[in-house]
């Protein structure tokens, strides 16, 4: 059995946790490596997870998740069913059951705090490595579009920077220190480099967490260590604003004027194409409010105000099966059960962090914190995009979430 080998479950679980944040943006798809590897040891550890399945009674957070991630998954497929599309339409939803079935096995077999924390190190200097190397060596204008979507690049990147963070103390145990501030620079780096403006205005509630965080750890700080981690601060703005302070400002200048374009009709830009896609979306919830139009039904929207001359969209955004809204797009395509069961997906293990983050026990505390990072930010991110479209962006979220929560886990709740 898997149990008696030199590299056991627990040591399966720990070593796939790594690989799952470390490969993220090392490959393309990098961190299906570590999902799948999860997913696998689930498979070999069926007959022992059903007993404790039998045994163990889930508590109300348990449930919420687990249940949360099957239903997300059954009522796009049963739409995918209804509209006849091809297999790969299962494909996005498949993972939420994969999931759903793995966190039974994280659940049984606690994921060590030191786990996320090397994953998320690894991963967020890979992130930094390759942005730099997209802009300078490649002349990409935007960092990220080798490994996925450069939104998403920004946004995954900047997460795993927070993780990083308020994983301080724990990767001081065997990283030096001046590597984890390596780490954490290019993370940042990454998301500069990705001009992902949703990520950008994510990092101030990003970093009140971790103020959060290390609240009680900064009150006590001698005069040398204030120094110190001042200083540090410094030089990250400092490096922030003299190597991207005029590409943020532009980036900020682009949507104000594409805002004075709107308003005088021209919606050919990116905030005027989502401000068009985003009326779609809900003209698409009004045709079917309970059971949703399907993918279809959002394209049909958007032709129907199109040729009532109440957006102006071009022919190729029109037949995007997406409306760049994660809330107005899962209503949209799948009705208001599935709109509630989205929000249960981030409110349900938010509340879960929320109360762990209290708790004596350390790592709990600090897993929970990365948690509602996650949480939070999908949340957030989810406004401007539609991050459930985007393959890299389902796969980091729904695992993400259950690798956290069983850090997180302490005992019933």
């Amino acid at each position: 059995m898997l149990n008696k080998s030199p590299f056991n479950t627990q040591q399966s679980i720990q070593f796939f946790a790594v690989i799952f944040f470390a490969m993220t943006f090392l490959i393309r798809s990098g961190n299906g490596f570590g999902a799948l590897g999860l997913f696998l040891v689930t498979l070999i550890s069926i007959p022992s997870l059903y007993q404790y399945y039998k045994s163990h009674a889930l508590t109300g957070f348990e449930k919420g998740l687990f249940f949360g991630l099957i239903f997300f998954a059954l009522i796009p497929m049963l739409s995918a069913f209804n509209e006849g599309l091809s297999g790969s339409a299962y494909d996005k939803p498949a993972r939420y059951l994969v999931a759903a079935m793995t966190f039974i096995l994280l659940l049984r077999y606690k994921v060590n705090l030191m786990s996320i924390a090397l994953g998320a190190w690894l991963g967020a200097i890979f992130a930094g490595s390759n942005a730099l190397y997209d802009v300078f060596y490649l002349d990409m204008p935007r960092a990220g579009g080798r490994f996925t979507v450069v939104i998403e690049f920004g946004d995954i990147s900047l997460l795993l920077t927070g993780f990083v963070m308020f994983c301080y103390q724990t990767l001081k145990q065997k990283i030096p220190q001046a590597f984890i501030v390596l780490s954490i620079l290019l993370g940042f780096t990454a998301v500069i480099l990705s001009q992902t403006r949703g990520a950008w205005l994510f990092i101030p509630f990003l970093l009140l967490l971790v103020i959060s965080h290390y609240r009680y750890s900064l009150v006590n700080l001698n005069k040398k260590k204030c120094v110190i981690i001042t200083t540090l601060l410094v030089s990250i703005i400092a490096i922030c604003t003299f190597s991207a302070g005029e590409m943020i400002s532009e980036r900020i200048k682009e949507v104000q004027s594409d805002i004075t374009l709107y308003q005088k009709g021209d919606s050919f830009t990116p905030v005027g194409l989502r401000f068009d896609m985003w009326k779609g979306g809900i003209q698409s919830i009004k045709n079917n409010p309970i059971l949703g139009g399907g993918e279809q039904g959002v394209v049909i929207a958007k032709q129907q105000l199109d040729a009532e001359n109440k957006i102006n969209l071009p022919t190729e955004a029109i037949n995007w099966k997406s409306v760049h809204n994660q809330y107005l797009d899962t209503w949209a395509k799948y009705g208001v059960f599935a709109f509630i069961a989205l929000l249960g997906l981030f409110l349900i293990p938010l509340v879960f962090f929320i109360k762990q983050r209290n708790k004596n026990d350390k790592e709990a505390r600090t897993a929970s914190y990365c948690g509602i990072s996650l949480c939070m930010g999908y949340l957030f991110f989810g406004l401007t995009e539609s991050i459930f479209t985007i393959n890299s962006t389902v796969m980091f979220y729904s695992f993400a979430i259950i690798i956290l929560f069983s850090s997180a886990k302490t005992a019933k709740v």
